[in-house]
């Protein structure tokens, strides 16, 4: 099991991967400005770092419904807005 990045510098190119057959998925965000982009396999790790930079997170109401409705958010989902899931 495992999730990795790797940053070329010389061609300003983020990779991202992540076992296909593990649990961990890859959680991403990429601020408004695309000038900051964190990433990880634990969402709360993530939220940490967005709101100790002063930001906020809103929640995303369809992850919700989708979690109320059949007890899981999917593949496609984050319970926030701005965080998306590789």
């Amino acid at each position: 099991m495992f999730a990795i990045g790797y940053a070329e510098v010389k061609t300003n190119t983020l990779y991202l991967a992540r076992d296909y057959f593990g649990q961990k998925p890859i959680y991403y965000w990429i601020s408004k400005n695309n000038k900051q982009i964190v990433f990880s396999s634990d969402i709360d790790a993530i939220k940490v770092a967005i709101e100790m930079s002063g930001l906020r997170l809103t929640i995303n109401s369809l992850a919700v419904s989708k979690y109320f409705n059949y007890n899981y958010i999917g593949d496609d989902n984050s319970i926030y807005k701005s965080i998306i899931i590789l």
